[in-house]
Protein backbone atom coordinates (compact mmCIF):
# COMPACT_ATOMS: atom_id res chain seq x y z
CA UNK A 1 0.00 0.00 0.00
CA UNK A 2 1.23 3.49 -0.69
CA UNK A 3 2.59 5.26 2.14
CA UNK A 4 0.20 8.33 1.53
CA UNK A 5 -2.75 5.52 1.76
CA UNK A 6 -1.92 3.87 5.37
CA UNK A 7 -3.81 5.01 7.81
CA UNK A 8 -1.98 7.41 10.55
CA UNK A 9 -3.35 7.17 14.33
CA UNK A 10 -2.83 9.62 17.06
CA UNK A 11 0.96 9.31 18.36
CA UNK A 12 -0.87 8.78 22.19
CA UNK A 13 -3.23 6.10 20.45
CA UNK A 14 -0.26 4.16 18.94
CA UNK A 15 1.64 3.97 22.37
CA UNK A 16 -1.63 2.83 24.52
CA UNK A 17 -2.00 0.26 21.84
CA UNK A 18 1.70 -1.06 22.19
CA UNK A 19 1.53 -0.74 25.65
CA UNK A 20 -1.54 -2.89 26.01
CA UNK A 21 0.43 -5.64 23.46
CA UNK A 22 3.22 -5.40 25.34
CA UNK A 23 1.38 -5.95 28.51
CA UNK A 24 -0.61 -8.82 27.40
CA UNK A 25 2.41 -10.72 25.85
CA UNK A 26 3.29 -13.80 27.15
CA UNK A 27 6.57 -14.49 25.94
CA UNK A 28 9.94 -12.86 26.10
CA UNK A 29 10.37 -13.52 22.28
CA UNK A 30 7.10 -11.06 21.94
CA UNK A 31 8.77 -8.28 23.49
CA UNK A 32 11.97 -8.11 21.56
CA UNK A 33 10.08 -8.59 17.96
CA UNK A 34 7.59 -5.52 19.66
CA UNK A 35 11.51 -3.31 20.89
CA UNK A 36 12.46 -3.55 16.99
CA UNK A 37 9.27 -2.03 14.92
CA UNK A 38 10.35 1.18 15.41
CA UNK A 39 12.90 3.90 17.49
CA UNK A 40 9.84 5.31 18.85
CA UNK A 41 8.23 2.11 19.84
CA UNK A 42 11.71 0.98 21.58
CA UNK A 43 11.25 4.42 23.58
CA UNK A 44 7.51 3.76 24.72
CA UNK A 45 7.96 0.53 25.99
CA UNK A 46 11.86 0.42 27.14
CA UNK A 47 10.37 2.09 30.65
CA UNK A 48 7.94 -0.58 30.46
CA UNK A 49 10.40 -3.57 30.35
CA UNK A 50 12.25 -2.30 33.26
CA UNK A 51 9.26 -1.80 35.42
CA UNK A 52 9.69 -5.74 36.91
CA UNK A 53 13.10 -7.32 36.44
CA UNK A 54 13.16 -10.89 36.92
CA UNK A 55 16.96 -11.56 36.56
CA UNK A 56 17.39 -15.26 35.86
CA UNK A 57 20.77 -16.38 33.45
CA UNK A 58 18.47 -19.36 32.24
CA UNK A 59 16.27 -17.21 30.62
CA UNK A 60 18.08 -15.94 27.00
CA UNK A 61 16.34 -12.07 27.12
CA UNK A 62 17.90 -11.44 30.70
CA UNK A 63 21.44 -11.66 29.34
CA UNK A 64 24.20 -10.29 31.90
CA UNK A 65 25.63 -7.54 28.93
CA UNK A 66 21.93 -5.65 28.51
CA UNK A 67 21.38 -5.30 32.24
CA UNK A 68 24.57 -3.43 33.01
CA UNK A 69 23.88 -1.68 29.81
CA UNK A 70 21.02 -0.59 30.26
CA UNK A 71 20.43 -0.30 33.96
CA UNK A 72 22.06 3.31 33.91
CA UNK A 73 19.04 4.64 31.43
CA UNK A 74 16.13 2.82 32.60
CA UNK A 75 16.54 1.61 36.26
CA UNK A 76 14.91 4.48 37.63
CA UNK A 77 11.80 2.83 36.38
CA UNK A 78 11.58 -0.12 37.75
CA UNK A 79 9.37 -1.07 40.67
CA UNK A 80 9.69 -4.50 40.94
CA UNK A 81 12.96 -6.57 40.97
CA UNK A 82 13.64 -10.22 41.66
CA UNK A 83 17.26 -11.82 41.88
CA UNK A 84 17.77 -15.60 42.24
CA UNK A 85 20.47 -17.51 43.69
CA UNK A 86 23.21 -17.47 40.22
CA UNK A 87 23.59 -13.89 40.97
CA UNK A 88 26.34 -12.89 42.71
CA UNK A 89 26.75 -10.52 45.79
CA UNK A 90 28.38 -7.67 43.67
CA UNK A 91 26.15 -8.26 40.53
CA UNK A 92 23.07 -7.87 43.45
CA UNK A 93 24.94 -4.78 44.83
CA UNK A 94 24.91 -3.19 40.70
CA UNK A 95 20.71 -3.68 40.56
CA UNK A 96 20.33 -2.51 43.97
CA UNK A 97 22.37 0.42 43.21
CA UNK A 98 21.17 0.91 39.60
CA UNK A 99 17.34 0.99 40.58
CA UNK A 100 16.36 3.17 43.62
CA UNK A 101 12.82 3.22 43.62
CA UNK A 102 12.11 -0.11 43.79
CA UNK A 103 9.10 -0.84 46.19
CA UNK A 104 8.75 -4.94 45.57
CA UNK A 105 11.87 -6.60 46.04
CA UNK A 106 12.78 -10.60 46.51
CA UNK A 107 16.49 -11.72 46.70
CA UNK A 108 16.17 -15.08 46.80
CA UNK A 109 19.36 -15.46 47.67
CA UNK A 110 20.88 -15.59 51.48
CA UNK A 111 21.73 -12.47 52.34
CA UNK A 112 24.84 -10.60 52.02
CA UNK A 113 25.65 -7.84 54.39
CA UNK A 114 27.51 -5.93 51.63
CA UNK A 115 24.55 -4.80 49.91
CA UNK A 116 22.28 -4.55 53.40
CA UNK A 117 22.86 -0.53 53.15
CA UNK A 118 21.44 -0.28 49.74
CA UNK A 119 18.63 -2.27 50.52
CA UNK A 120 18.04 0.08 53.33
CA UNK A 121 17.74 3.20 50.83
CA UNK A 122 15.18 1.77 48.87
CA UNK A 123 11.45 2.91 49.17
CA UNK A 124 10.32 -0.35 50.00
CA UNK A 125 6.83 -1.45 51.05
CA UNK A 126 7.10 -5.14 50.33
CA UNK A 127 10.42 -7.27 50.71
CA UNK A 128 11.12 -11.24 50.56
CA UNK A 129 14.15 -12.25 51.12
CA UNK A 130 15.93 -15.22 52.31
CA UNK A 131 17.31 -14.82 55.47
CA UNK A 132 19.42 -18.24 55.74
CA UNK A 133 22.92 -17.98 57.32
CA UNK A 134 22.52 -13.90 57.99
CA UNK A 135 23.75 -12.42 60.73
CA UNK A 136 20.65 -11.25 62.64
CA UNK A 137 22.39 -8.36 64.43
CA UNK A 138 23.48 -7.36 60.55
CA UNK A 139 19.87 -7.74 59.17
CA UNK A 140 18.04 -6.23 61.87
CA UNK A 141 20.70 -3.08 62.64
CA UNK A 142 19.23 0.46 63.49
CA UNK A 143 19.50 1.53 60.27
CA UNK A 144 17.80 -1.60 58.45
CA UNK A 145 15.05 -1.45 61.03
CA UNK A 146 14.63 2.31 60.93
CA UNK A 147 14.43 2.70 57.25
CA UNK A 148 13.24 -0.37 55.46
CA UNK A 149 11.31 -2.42 58.58
CA UNK A 150 9.80 0.33 60.31
CA UNK A 151 7.61 0.97 56.53
CA UNK A 152 7.37 -1.83 55.06
CA UNK A 153 4.10 -3.41 55.39
CA UNK A 154 4.40 -6.87 53.85
CA UNK A 155 7.16 -9.03 54.43
CA UNK A 156 7.94 -12.51 53.46
CA UNK A 157 11.17 -14.27 55.57
CA UNK A 158 12.48 -17.48 53.83
CA UNK A 159 14.53 -19.96 54.84
CA UNK A 160 13.51 -19.64 58.29
CA UNK A 161 13.15 -21.73 61.37
CA UNK A 162 9.78 -21.36 63.99
CA UNK A 163 13.02 -20.27 66.62
CA UNK A 164 14.09 -17.26 64.11
CA UNK A 165 10.25 -15.81 63.57
CA UNK A 166 9.74 -16.03 67.37
CA UNK A 167 13.24 -14.22 68.11
CA UNK A 168 13.07 -11.42 65.89
CA UNK A 169 9.04 -10.47 64.98
CA UNK A 170 8.17 -8.15 67.10
CA UNK A 171 5.74 -5.13 66.80
CA UNK A 172 8.86 -2.56 67.45
CA UNK A 173 10.93 -3.58 64.21
CA UNK A 174 7.52 -4.10 62.13
CA UNK A 175 5.06 -1.25 63.74
CA UNK A 176 3.29 -0.90 60.49
CA UNK A 177 3.30 -4.56 58.83
CA UNK A 178 -0.08 -5.88 57.62
CA UNK A 179 1.03 -8.97 55.91
CA UNK A 180 3.55 -11.50 56.77
CA UNK A 181 4.57 -14.88 55.24
CA UNK A 182 7.00 -17.23 56.50
CA UNK A 183 8.50 -19.56 53.99
CA UNK A 184 9.86 -22.38 56.29
CA UNK A 185 13.57 -23.72 55.74
CA UNK A 186 11.82 -26.93 57.20
CA UNK A 187 8.40 -27.06 55.88
CA UNK A 188 7.47 -30.44 57.75
CA UNK A 189 3.82 -30.19 59.07
CA UNK A 190 4.88 -29.53 62.60
CA UNK A 191 6.48 -26.27 62.16
CA UNK A 192 3.35 -25.31 60.09
CA UNK A 193 1.76 -25.75 63.45
CA UNK A 194 3.81 -24.72 64.98
CA UNK A 195 2.21 -21.74 68.41
CA UNK A 196 4.94 -19.35 66.89
CA UNK A 197 1.98 -18.13 64.65
CA UNK A 198 0.26 -17.34 67.56
CA UNK A 199 2.63 -15.59 69.39
CA UNK A 200 2.97 -13.50 66.15
CA UNK A 201 -0.69 -12.84 65.97
CA UNK A 202 -0.62 -11.46 69.51
CA UNK A 203 2.30 -9.08 69.30
CA UNK A 204 0.87 -7.50 66.01
CA UNK A 205 -2.63 -7.70 66.23
CA UNK A 206 -2.90 -4.09 66.21
CA UNK A 207 -2.00 -3.98 62.55
CA UNK A 208 -0.79 -7.68 61.11
CA UNK A 209 -4.00 -8.55 58.67
CA UNK A 210 -3.10 -11.84 57.03
CA UNK A 211 -0.33 -14.63 58.42
CA UNK A 212 1.13 -17.09 56.07
CA UNK A 213 2.21 -19.96 56.62
CA UNK A 214 4.51 -20.85 53.00
CA UNK A 215 5.66 -24.30 52.04
CA UNK A 216 7.54 -23.32 48.17
CA UNK A 217 7.47 -25.91 45.60
CA UNK A 218 8.69 -25.42 41.82
CA UNK A 219 5.24 -26.59 40.18
CA UNK A 220 3.31 -23.78 39.31
CA UNK A 221 0.59 -24.58 41.44
CA UNK A 222 -1.15 -22.93 44.37
CA UNK A 223 -2.40 -25.75 47.39
CA UNK A 224 -3.92 -24.29 50.18
CA UNK A 225 -4.10 -26.26 53.65
CA UNK A 226 -6.05 -25.02 56.56
CA UNK A 227 -4.56 -25.32 60.59
CA UNK A 228 -7.36 -23.56 62.48
CA UNK A 229 -5.77 -22.16 65.62
CA UNK A 230 -8.68 -20.13 66.74
CA UNK A 231 -7.95 -16.77 64.27
CA UNK A 232 -8.74 -16.45 60.99
CA UNK A 233 -6.41 -14.61 59.89
CA UNK A 234 -4.25 -17.33 59.78
CA UNK A 235 -3.54 -18.96 56.80
CA UNK A 236 -1.13 -21.15 54.67
CA UNK A 237 -0.34 -22.89 51.19
CA UNK A 238 2.12 -24.22 49.29
CA UNK A 239 3.28 -22.29 45.69
CA UNK A 240 5.73 -21.92 43.22
CA UNK A 241 7.37 -18.10 44.80
CA UNK A 242 8.71 -17.18 42.19
CA UNK A 243 5.42 -18.09 39.77
CA UNK A 244 3.34 -15.87 41.83
CA UNK A 245 5.64 -12.80 42.23
CA UNK A 246 5.89 -12.55 38.59
CA UNK A 247 2.02 -12.94 38.26
CA UNK A 248 1.76 -10.00 41.33
CA UNK A 249 3.88 -7.50 38.89
CA UNK A 250 1.49 -8.18 36.19
CA UNK A 251 -1.48 -7.36 38.57
CA UNK A 252 -2.97 -10.92 38.97
CA UNK A 253 -2.73 -12.41 42.60
CA UNK A 254 0.79 -12.76 44.08
CA UNK A 255 1.16 -14.26 47.49
CA UNK A 256 -0.67 -11.52 49.26
CA UNK A 257 -3.61 -11.26 47.05
CA UNK A 258 -4.01 -15.29 47.82
CA UNK A 259 -3.67 -14.91 51.67
CA UNK A 260 -6.04 -11.71 52.13
CA UNK A 261 -8.82 -14.24 49.79
CA UNK A 262 -8.17 -17.13 51.87
CA UNK A 263 -8.37 -14.68 55.09
CA UNK A 264 -11.60 -13.64 54.19
CA UNK A 265 -13.37 -16.43 52.99
CA UNK A 266 -12.25 -18.03 56.84
CA UNK A 267 -14.02 -14.73 57.93
CA UNK A 268 -17.31 -15.88 56.04
CA UNK A 269 -16.87 -19.61 56.89
CA UNK A 270 -16.80 -18.76 61.02
CA UNK A 271 -14.88 -22.19 61.40
CA UNK A 272 -17.68 -24.55 59.44
CA UNK A 273 -15.92 -24.32 55.98
CA UNK A 274 -14.24 -27.82 55.83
Amino acid sequence: MPSHLCPRLPRELERDIFSEVFHNGEKHKDVRQLLVVAKRVHEWLMPLVFTAIYVSRKDPWYQRDLWQQKLEDYGHHTRHLCLIPSWSGSETTLFLKSCPNVTNLMIWSGVEESYLEYIAKLPLSALSINVSGVDPQAFFSPQMVNQIFHKITRFNAMGVEAAWVEEYIHAETFPVLTHLAISWDNPTRENRRHPVRKTIMDRLTKTLKVLISLCSTEVPSLVFYHDPIGDDRITGFRCNLLWLWKGGTKGYGDIWAMGEGEVEQNAKCDGHCT
